[in-house]
């Protein structure tokens, strides 16, 4: 026997801290490993952004310090050019304490809050606000790749992976090709990120999982569900967030149906129905949790000049070549834009990127037909051969089954699988976009895709797919060596019966087993191994035997690099290309052969030491294959600067800082040296009137048109002048171009030189517009749209007209318009979202601001000297089709523009709607799980569930309605909010006439005597219902003594209102009756939610009749539908708790 008085007992506690520790692990390694790729950038001292791409042209160029001559990578210089001063504007902002809605930096001004892409509302990027910008960026990068990596983690566990396979998929997704050259967008890092997230919500919504072990639960998912979709949607790429929404109804559609078909039809209910509602809530809710940034984005999208569908046959032009698919095995096949040197195989010689075989200048190798962010496609080897073994693994044969199934049998048993086919045709479907088959003509045809220019992205959720693959792939490896192991345990006389069965089997396969499968059994994981191993000493040995016979193939070689689309241009000649793809390809060769080993291994019984967990040696083998191959592709791709490259101050900075006025600067540039390239005046605080964004509006791209044809509109540019005839333009002038920065001479009477230096020049604008100026109405031309304005210019010099598309109400255009002279007027405050001008007219004239025109700003006007509370709003015109305009009466004025959109508006509104809603909803299901209905309840629990639980819910109702409230005010005004709160306080007393006493008599009575609560509910109703009517009149006759003797008459819209307010009177009424009942029967629970359901639901409806421009009648009709959907509910529920009502009169 065993002496258990001498065995040690093991501390619950301690195996508890042992399982949590083994349970944290992964996910504390999988947070960490980016450090791999971004440690200099994080715990360094060097930045991730690529400051040392600002120095390819000037003014940088000759401030550079010596070595500084060419970016590690030009291909991310959209990091500095675009997120860097996007995030420095955001930071300055908000410690100035503004809301960076408006960037007055590029464009003449545009929306900057809507554009989105700068991320500036999504959680992580308060690393931004924490940390110096060049450190912040190592940061948000390393933790968004970490949290990239749990989540696929957590979606392999929740497909069912063992930790093994979950962890090589959280590896694989974080360290994939997509990601990593992504880093460039990371706003495209962020979005990507949480695609696996959801799809492990959307499963365990399906599932119903438990929750917190409190049995199957659906809503607590779909809460965190929303949770993460909101969070995506604030990440800022709407193109990403369109593939995922994309692919989340894709695999939530195949897994509803999966479900239909796997369970009995009468528990559809709970296992379909239920699980699609969850999920229509949790998209619904998501939505609108990002609703903040995606409202005011659509009404940017709007107005973008990117509007207009490109054609099916352009967009193929844009997938990637054929030949892209040798990138899945060698990555850098085709270059790299950081491979400035190579090592000539034949001579040991280290040779540079200088010069190509067509005597041109190059800068790196790197003969791609698509650039290589675009391209970044790999995924590792190891992670293609565990996809392969998902797709391919054997269907289960059923006990006793001898004869093999047919190809339609087994085809019907992998079609059932859960998860497998999914992410195989996920995958094969990205395959198919990418290179442009015709299948991504489904992709085209689906709303606003037709704009998209990048069927390449498809490479997101190919990644996805295969990442999944991989965590089930694993699992088939696991399963086969436990089942192996399973037999090797089996008895002495089973195993000799095994092999009589299978002798004659063995004898047939022995020889091919022990060659060609490196002894081991065949089946799908060993026939893959050796597949790989022996595919790759192949191409090992072919590539040596290419080098040892070289002289003689030279000849091919030589052909084959000159028939090679770009080759030529990317090396100097045949041997160097030879000498470039020789380590690359080898090292692809000795990936697969690892990769084949750690397979082959897998089928041994090999173990590591107990201190290490005695878990099967593969499996580290795996891990440290995996890593190998994706840090190693992903190392030395992005940048590791030092960041003091960002603070340098050229002299021409210097000169133009020492004008503190009003102006914008362009260039002139006629050679494209991208003189102060695209953004880079926003380091300076320098207005420009270029400007480089993925979203601008078409009014401005329209203007600059009507100065020079602009040629960068498709890569997202407002080009700088080229022509001399646009630097003489009167629309320059108009811009308030004062300085035109150049490296050539400007031979034109109009501009004068001021500075110069050895790289550049600068000439300034003798005849530049002031930045406000007023001119008299009498110059004022009228044109019918915008497109006129482009005619008119032509013939009205702009300067001296104010050219607007719609004629002023109540002002009389002149007959012939007169030009004259603009009037300098004084900007006493600017800033982003606020401007201020002191004006003085002698005549009705217009005061015209040289800032873009745009939806959301208002104008407001008082005598100059009085306080903000004499402000009256004046109407914004767009003048020469960009500016704003208000009209002026003779005198001295100060005029404040405000940029006060209201998509913002209502987008926080019903982002802050959506999250009260999660709140409501977590609360309800917790209620519900912790509160069970008993017949003997104590004194407090009664107090808790009839006093503690309606006091919260009215808390959080008055919460809500301060927040409508809030909005209601911005949207109506003072004067249209006063109106309808007048008329509900007119409502007001007629339902205190209709309700008095009611209430507390009810409650009262039928606590009293429930056996006679259908009797006083009728008839307390019926009592109600006559003192509405008697109302009638009453409220018709106030009607007619204010309009005609006590005040003022009101305005048609509040007689409407109150004549709505009153109609939904009956409903209310009541409902105040039910609620009452619910009172007397203990149960106050139920009307609180109820009226907590009633105040989302008239917030919702009053948000979306404002947004219609439904005013204050909107608001009145909606609570008519508010009091019968109450009515309904409170109806039902009474009916289920209580009685039926009937007709009982007293």
């Amino acid at each position: 026997g065993v002496n258990t008085m001498n065995q040690l007992p093991v501390s619950t506690s301690s195996r508890s801290q042992t399982h949590i520790f083994r349970r944290a692990l992964p996910y504390v390694i999988l947070l960490l490993l980016p450090l791999l790729i971004f440690a200099p950038v994080t715990l360094g001292r060097n930045t991730l952004l690529p400051a040392d791409a600002l120095y390819t042209s000037e003014p940088f160029r000759s401030a550079a310090l010596p070595g500084i001559e060419r970016p590690h990578n030009p291909l991310l210089a959209d990091l500095v050019l675009e997120n860097y001063p996007w995030q420095r504007f955001i930071v300055e902002s908000v410690r100035a304490g503004n809301l960076p809605l408006w960037d007055p930096f590029l464009f003449a001004g545009h929306p900057f809050f809507a554009n989105g892409q700068h991320s500036a509302l999504y959680p992580l990027s308060l690393v931004f606000h924490l940390f110096p910008l060049p450190r912040a960026y190592g940061i948000f990068i390393a933790l968004q790749l970490g949290l990239a990596g749990i989540w696929m983690y957590l979606l392999g566990r929740t497909l069912g992976a063992r930790r093994l396979g979950a962890f090589l998929a959280g590896i694989t997704f974080q360290f994939s090709g997509f990601l990593v050259v992504s880093v460039v967008h990371p706003m495209i890092v962020a979005a990507a990120s949480w695609l696996p997230l959801l799809l492990a919500l959307t499963e365990l919504t399906i599932q119903r999982r438990s929750f917190l072990k409190q049995g199957q639960s659906m809503l607590p998912w779909a809460i965190l569900g929303a949770v993460a979709l909101g969070l995506q949607l604030l990440a800022g790429h709407a193109e990403i967030t369109y593939f995922t929404l994309l692919v989340l109804a894709a695999f939530a559609a195949w897994r509803l149906c999966y479900t239909a078909l796997t369970t009995p039809r009468a528990q559809w209910r709970a296992e379909v129905l239920s699980p699609a509602a969850g999920l229509l809530l949790m998209v619904a809710l998501g939505l609108g949790l990002g609703a903040v940034q995606y409202i005011p984005l659509y009404e940017v999208v709007r107005t973008s000049f990117r509007q207009g569908a490109v054609t099916l046959e352009q967009v193929l032009s844009w997938a990637y070549p054929k030949r892209r698919i040798l990138t899945f095995l060698v990555p850098n096949f085709f270059g790299n834009p950081t491979h400035t040197t190579l090592r000539d195989l034949f001579t040991g010689q280290l040779l540079h990127a200088t010069v190509n075989a067509q005597r041109e200048h190059i800068g790196a190798f790197d003969w791609g037909i698509k650039n290589y962010v675009e391209g970044g496609a790999y995924l590792g080897l190891l992670p293609l051969l565990l996809a392969l073994l998902a797709v391919f693994k054997s269907a289960r044969r059923r006990e006793g089954e001898k004869a093999r199934r047919r190809k339609s049998e087994n085809l019907k048993c992998w079609l059932l699988r859960p998860y497998t086919p999914f992410f195989t045709a996920l995958a094969l479907f990205s395959l198919g976009c990418i290179f442009g088959t015709p299948l991504y003509a489904i992709v085209y045809a689906l709303p606003l895709l037709s704009q998209s220019h990048s069927p390449f992205r498809w490479v997101f959720p190919l990644t996805v797919a295969v990442a999944a693959l991989v965590a089930l792939g694993t699992n088939v490896v696991t399963e086969k060596r436990e089942g192996e192991e399973a037999r090797e345990r089996k008895s002495e006389k089973a195993k000799r019966q095994e092999d009589e069965n299978t002798q004659h089997a063995t004898r047939n396969t022995q020889y091919i087993s022990r060659l060609l499968l490196f002894d081991t059994a065949p089946n799908t994981v060993s026939i893959l191994a050796a597949l790989a191993i022996w595919g790759g000493l192949l191409l090992l040995g072919g590539l040596w035997a290419s080098r040892l016979a070289f002289d003689r193939i030279e000849p091919f070689v030589e052909r084959v690099f000159w028939s090679l689309a770009q080759a030529p241009s990317a090396f100097p000649d045949a041997r160097a290309f030879y000498s470039y793809e020789f380590p690359w390809i080898q090292r692809a060769a000795l990936l697969l052969i690892a990769s084949g080993i750690v397979l082959r291994v897998s089928r041994c019984p090999i173990y590591l030491p107990r201190r290490l967990g005695r878990r099967p040696v593969w499996e580290l083998l795996a891990i440290i294959v995996l890593l190998v191959d994706l840090a190693g592709f992903g190392h030395g791709f992005n940048p590791q600067v030092e960041p003091s490259l960002l603070e340098t101050t050229p002299p021409v900075v210097e000169f133009l800082r020492q004008d503190t006025g009003l102006w914008r600067f362009s260039t002139f540039d006629p050679h494209g040296h991208k003189i102060f390239n695209a953004n880079t005046g926003m380091y300076f605080d320098f207005q420009d009137a270029r400007g480089y964004d993925s979203l601008f509006t078409a009014q401005y791209a329209r203007y600059m048109s009507w100065i020079e044809p602009q040629g960068e509109l498709p890569y997202n540019r407002i080009a700088p002048f080229t022509q001399f005839s646009s630097l003489d333009s009167p629309l320059t002038d108009l811009l308030n171009v004062k300085y035109i920065v150049t490296d050539v001479e400007i031979p034109l009477p109009k501009y004068r030189e001021v500075y110069r230096d050895d790289a550049l020049r600068v000439y300034e604008n003798l005849t530049v517009t002031p930045r406000a100026f007023s001119l008299p109405q009498s110059a004022t031309l009228v044109v019918p749209d915008v497109e006129a304005v482009g005619a008119a210019i032509q013939q009205y010099d702009p300067r001296f007209y104010a050219i607007v598309e719609e004629s002023p109400e109540g002002w009389g255009q002149p007959l012939i318009p007169e030009a004259a002279e603009p009037q300098a007027q004084a900007v006493v405050a600017y800033e982003g979202n606020q401007v201020v001008v002191e004006a003085r007219v002698t005549e009705d004239s217009w005061l015209i601001l040289g800032d873009a025109y745009f939806p959301g700003w208002k104008a407001f006007a008082r005598p100059r000297g009085d306080s903000e509370d004499a402000e009256t709003e004046v109407a914004i015109a767009r003048i020469a089709g960009n500016f704003r305009g208000v009209q002026l009466a003779p005198g001295d004025w100060t005029v404040r523009f405000k940029y006060s959109p209201d998509s913002v508006k209502f987008g926080a509104f019903f982002s802050f709607l959506a999250g009260m809603v999660l709140l409501f909803l977590a609360i309800v299901w917790t209620w519900r799980r912790i509160y069970r209905e008993k017949e003997e309840r104590s004194t407090v629990q009664r107090v808790a569930k009839n006093s503690l639980a309606p006091i919260l819910l009215t808390l959080f109702n008055r919460a809500v309605d301060f927040a409508f409230a809030a909005l209601m005010l911005r949207i109506l005004g003072p004067a249209n909010a006063g109106d309808y709160y007048y008329a509900i306080t007119i409502f007001g007393w007629f339902e205190i006439l209709t309700n008095f006493g009611l209430d507390a008599y009810l409650t009262r009575e039928v606590a009293r005597h429930r056996d006679r609560g259908n009797r006083y509910l009728f008839n307390t109703t019926a009592v109600r219902l006559g003192l509405s009517v008697i109302g009638i009149p009453l409220l018709a006759g106030f009607i007619a003594l204010r309009q005609n003797l006590i005040a003022a008459p009101a305005s048609e819209q509040v007689i409407v209102a109150i004549l709505l307010l009153y109609a939904g009177l009956v409903p209310g009424s009541i409902s105040k009756g039910l609620t009452s009942f619910f009172y007397a029967y203990e149960k106050a629970e139920y009307p609180a939610a109820v009226s907590t359901v009633s105040t989302l639901l008239k917030v919702t409806l009053g948000a979306l009749a404002l947004l219609a421009g439904w005013g204050i009648v909107g608001l009145a009709g909606v609570s008519i539908a508010v009091s019968l959907a109450t009515l309904g509910v409170l109806g039902v529920s009474a009916q289920r708790l209580f009685f039926r009502p009937q007709w009982e009169p007293d």
